[in-house]
């Protein structure tokens, strides 16, 4: 059975038996439904086929039917018994009938029926059909080239795999499919690979060209005084009068003027002399400046035979196209128009590349605008086209090796024959004598290059062949640049997964952001960005992890059984990374072996890469203008209120100057830790003989792959940072536990579990010291007195010990407390696996980045459940938020949080109408300004408890306070005592309630079941205790007294130990 077109439609049968050939006699033994006496079932459906299959096998291939029955679905389903239906197969079969196509109730084909088994044939088969031989694999020659290679109907798990995580698997599971049938797939021809590298490459490439030829460009124009208008003016009249020569061989209207500027204004520009084009006046060119203008011309022209260059070596244009560019223009540069030509930066639909690099120009008299800033993006377009291009030629070239025309087919272009207007270009001298005839400009250019032969176009009707014009354009159609011509893969759009595949690679199945979440996605890449990339706490903690993870996801590679020589590779790598990121910075070269490997790395793209494309010219050229001068947003209205209308502009020049500074260290340092371990793979893959491709696509995966993404990444990623980050780490750490080593990995995180809660009870630690949440995402090495050291576990696998130690610690503890410990581990596993991120039954839980900070100051708590700030005991007598303050806030927030509350009309005793309490400003401060904020509080804190005299908690302490802890100080005593405070404060709530509506005796089984209740009055005595204790220390600190304040809060905290001692004698 075929299609219009004539290729053979594609069948399948789901069943959970197997068997090598269909047998009439056994005929509705797999189903008990009444039709099934009718024939040999098979649907065009996947979904419908994997229905049937039931967790077995989907037999996929073609049926030869020369004269099937159409059997409306109220016939098929009037059959009584398979008997009947079996009686109406045979009555079909003396009408000439040799099967049935089934269709439901709108009139579509539902099943088609085969009557004799030998009817159908396997996609292993090569399509001949024997009616002796009922055998679906049989095949009477050798096998063909054509559907050479099967490959799985879409299931469940692809469908997620596809939404969720990748939505290139399709790619990947032909991939597979293509070498498991025996193709050998060559990285150049791995599509999957190259998407893999794409990013990386291109990434790598765009930093290359802003370092190495931007930048340099840059500081020339800003050394020799200039500004881009002077430049672009320069630039603009010296390519003038060739432009003009052009258009005026194709534009008889416009015989002087087609680059938008006319021969002579083009020589006074250049004589220093000012010129009026459409009412704006142009400098003329500073005589003085010629010198250093030439200079720079020459290096905007050498980026521009770079751009060409790349275009020939990639093969998106041939060499004879580029030398007629050149041929034509020897000053050339883009000249794009005021108010027209800004538009996208057009790198085409995905991976799907067509067309030419250039577009011919017709000339304009408007006035021309952002020449630099089109420079830039006119390489940067052709940079991401290239490296997309590189991915569509790996999708040709296993189109070619694994031909299989149930799939796709390779240039078999539909042609139409059509009566068309066909222009003529006719080459004239001087006098008006014909030079020659040609089909294009380009080859009429070529021909006659002198400025003294005109091209005239005209137009002949002529039959021509041509491509069907809807056939570019179809959803199926994938274009590709080999050698300057355009070729194509045409995906079979029967074919689900085929079609999915082209909509995939063609980024057809993107979803847009809108204009809100726009917005929303730079404000939530802003906070991922301060969490990570300029979080200087975020780099070692990374590294621990990573390092850790590596080792273990080596296990699924070729690498497995190389674990250490990775390990003995990473400092190395670790001091080349850092040494060529800082020699970038300063506008080096790389000086040493590693640093030169990690350039190699990343040009095979073996770190995670992103780029940042402009959306237009202008985008760009106000860009250039920030770079070339740093302080130019000093001179808008909003600047000057910053400098005090210029009077600290020098000062602010220089904050800004070593804020620069420090933020480009701390990116540095951070992108050196997380690139050290994959650097160190990848040196280990080359010395294994693996090729660059494939250990960079190891360097890439040995860690998260942050550029895989699902199809709904794009619109989740814009509302929760870490969205992609999740669906990553827990694909990877699938694929490690499924890995060989999984069994092995899994037992020994338990057996850490079990080690782990051995030790704490050891140690004499109780349920909540040190507190969960570091429980969950750390080794704890109980120190003594309390101390201990914290060891990060890496993210993923850190969910294995805690699946052991949990219950370790509940059988230890006598099954005490079964509910917390419930919570606690579902809570891991949320945390762990939820992609939008975890903050238990919490508004936190569902709301978008960019609201959860303010949805955390609502609830009162930060992610690990600990409260931000102090509440009033009554909500009937607020206080100022300057006076709930805790030990540990910041003195920068203590003040802001007393000017705030007497701004808005509050006193020292009376709460105004915005009165945040000095936690809730740190808090927020942390939150926006990211590490470098709540580093930045913790140096505050360190030098304020020194100068004051009061106790600094441990985790308090800048970057040491991340890896190192205390249960016995007063911070812990006071977490404790804070949190059995308001449970308390709750079960007085309740057993208040129940006396107040007559259920006295419930209230007394309530105190029996909750014992920690009785300890009501002891509780808000010491609270009490507490209070008077803060009053005094505020005194003292106000009066410089320290040995005051470390009396007072040693009294605080043996006040709160007694109590905890007290409410732990309870419990047991």
């Amino acid at each position: 059975m075929k299609a219009q077109d004539g290729t053979p439609l594609l069948f399948m049968h789901g069943t959970p038996a197997k068997f090598e050939a269909f047998d009439s006699s056994k005929l509705g033994g797999a189903s008990s439904h009444a039709s099934a006496g009718l024939g040999h079932f098979f649907t065009r459906d996947a979904a419908t086929a994997q229905k049937y299959a039931d967790g077995g096998a989907i037999l996929k291939g073609w049926i030869k039917m020369e004269r099937p029955y159409v059997m409306p679905m109220k016939e098929a389903q009037a059959f009584e018994s398979a008997k009947d239906s079996a009686d109406r197969r045979v009555d079909l079969q003396k009408q000439g009938y040799d099967g049935a196509v089934i269709l439901d109730d709108q009139g579509k084909p539902w099943a088609t029926v085969a009557f004799d088994p030998w009817q159908f044939k396997s996609t292993e088969n090569n399509g001949n059909f024997d009616e002796f031989d009922d055998r679906f694999r049989f095949s009477r020659a050798n096998q063909g080239q054509a559907g050479a290679w099967p490959i799985e109907p879409i299931g469940k798990g692809d469908r997620f795999i596809y939404n969720m995580q990748d939505k290139q698997i399709d790619t990947k599971r032909v991939v597979e499919a293509a070498k498991k049938s025996g193709v050998k797939v060559t990285d150049d021809i791995n599509p999957y690979l190259q998407e893999e590298l794409y990013h990386g490459r291109s990434a790598k490439k765009f930093d290359d060209f802003r370092n190495k030829e931007l930048r340099p460009l840059l500081d020339s124009i800003r050394s020799a005084g200039l500004s881009l208008a002077d430049v672009e003016s320069y630039l603009w009249a010296s390519h003038a009068k060739e432009r003009n020569a052009q258009i005026a061989k194709i534009n008889d209207k416009m015989p002087d003027g087609g680059s938008g500027l006319t021969n002579k204004q083009a020589d006074d520009l250049l004589a220093g002399r000012n010129v009026t084009v459409n009412g704006n006046e142009i400098k003329g060119v500073s005589q003085s400046a010629l010198p250093a203008l030439q200079g720079i011309a020459k290096q905007v022209q050498a980026i521009n035979a770079a751009t060409r260059q790349m275009l020939v070596d990639s093969g998106m244009e041939t060499a004879d196209t580029i030398k007629a560019w050149e041929g034509a223009y020897s000053n050339y540069v883009p000249l794009h128009r005021e108010d027209i030509e800004q538009g996208g930066m057009g790198t085409g639909m995905g991976f799907s590349v067509r067309g030419s690099a250039s577009k011919r120009a017709i000339g304009s008299g408007r006035t021309v605008v952002d020449i630099l800033g089109n420079i830039a993006n006119q390489r940067e377009r052709q940079i991401a086209r290239v490296e997309k291009n590189r991915v569509g030629q790996a999708v040709l070239g296993l189109a070619k090796s694994a031909p299989n025309e149930d799939f796709w087919k390779v240039d078999d272009v539909p042609m139409m024959k059509t009566v068309e207007a066909t222009p003529v270009f006719t080459a004239y001298d001087k006098a008006g004598n014909v030079l020659g005839t040609y089909s294009t400009q380009l080859q009429a250019d070529r021909a006659h290059p002198s400025a003294g032969v005109t091209i005239r176009r005209t137009v002949e009707d002529k039959v021509k062949s041509r491509m069907d014009p809807t056939f570019r354009s179809r959803d199926e159609v994938f274009h590709v640049r080999v050698d300057g011509k355009d070729h194509f893969v045409t995906f079979n759009p029967q074919d689900e997964r085929a079609l999915r595949m082209a909509t995939a690679l063609k980024n057809l199945d993107a979803d847009q952001l809108g204009a809100v979440l726009q917005v929303t996605s730079k404000a939530t890449r802003f906070f991922a960005s301060m969490a990570t990339q300029y979080n200087p706490i975020w780099g070692v903690v990374n590294l621990t992890r990573d390092v850790q993870g590596a080792l273990l996801n080596l296990s699924t590679t070729d690498l497995k059984g190389k674990e250490k020589e990775v390990l003995g590779h990473t400092l190395s790598a670790l001091k080349g990374i850092y040494a060529d990121l800082r020699a970038h910075r300063a506008g080096k070269p790389p000086s040493s072996k590693w640093a030169s490997l990690f350039e190699e790395m990343q040009d095979e793209g073996g770190q995670t890469g992103y780029k940042d494309m402009f959306g237009n010219a202008k985008d760009r050229t106000e860009a250039l203008e920030r770079e070339l001068d740093p302080t130019k947003w000093m001179r808008s209205p909003l600047g000057r209120i910053f400098t005090a209308d210029g009077r600290l502009k020098v000062p602010m020049e220089i904050a800004q100057k070593r804020a620069e500074g420090f933020f480009g260290w701390l990116s540095d340092f951070n992108q050196t830790t997380e690139n050290a371990i994959r650097l160190a793979a990848y040196k280990t893959a080359v010395d294994n003989g693996m090729s660059k491709q494939q250990a960079a696509s190891i360097a890439k995966n040995v860690s998260i792959n942050f550029n895989r993404k699902g199809q709904v990444a794009t619109q989740a990623g814009a509302l929760y940072a870490f969205f992609n980050a999740s669906m990553q780490g827990s694909a990877r750490l699938a694929e490690t536990l499924r890995g060989p080593l999984g069994k092995k990995i899994i037992k020994g995180g338990l057996a850490l579990g079990v080690m782990q809660a051995m030790m704490l009870a050891a140690a004499g630690m109780g349920d909540d010291e040190p507190p969960e949440f570091v429980r969950e995402r750390s080794f704890i090495i109980p120190t003594g007195d309390g101390k201990y050291i914290a060891i990060p576990l890496p993210l993923g696998f850190h969910v294995l010990p805690n699946l052991s130690r949990i219950p370790t610690e509940y059988a230890m503890s006598g099954f005490k407390n079964g509910g917390k410990r419930i919570a606690d581990m579902f809570g891991l596993v949320a945390d762990t696996f939820n992609p939008i991120g975890n903050a238990g039954l919490s508004l936190q839980t569902i709301a978008p980045t960019v609201i959860d900070p303010l949805a955390a100051l609502a609830e009162n708590k930060d992610w690990t459940g600990k409260k931000i700030a102090k509440e009033d005991m009554s909500s009937l007598h607020p206080t100022p938020g300057y006076l709930r303050a805790k030990d540990t806030a910041s003195e920068i927030s203590k003040a802001m949080s007393y000017f705030f509350n007497a701004a808005s009309g509050g006193t020292e005793f009376k709460q105004g109408m915005f009165s945040p309490t000095p936690d809730q400003l740190d808090y927020l401060i942390g939150q926006i300004a990211g590490g470098v904020g709540r580093e930045a509080l913790k140096i505050d804190q360190t030098i304020s408890s020194a100068v004051t005299g009061e106790e600094l908690p441990m985790h308090k302490v800048p970057l040491l306070g991340r890896f190192v802890g205390d249960t016995k100080g007063q911070s812990a005593e006071s977490g404790k005592f804070y949190a059995a405070l308001t449970r308390i404060n709750e079960h007085q709530a309740e057993m208040k309630g129940l006396r107040a509506s007559g259920r006295g005796a419930e209230a007394a089984e309530y105190a029996r079941e909750n014992p920690e209740a009785v300890l009501a009055p002891m509780a808000t005595a010491t609270e009490r205790a507490l209070s008077e204790d803060r009053k005094l220390k505020r005194k003292a600190i106000a009066a410089g007294n320290t040995e005051l304040v470390k009396q007072i809060e040693a009294r605080s905290s043996a006040r709160m130990k007694a109590f905890n001692e007290r409410l732990a004698a309870l419990e047991n």
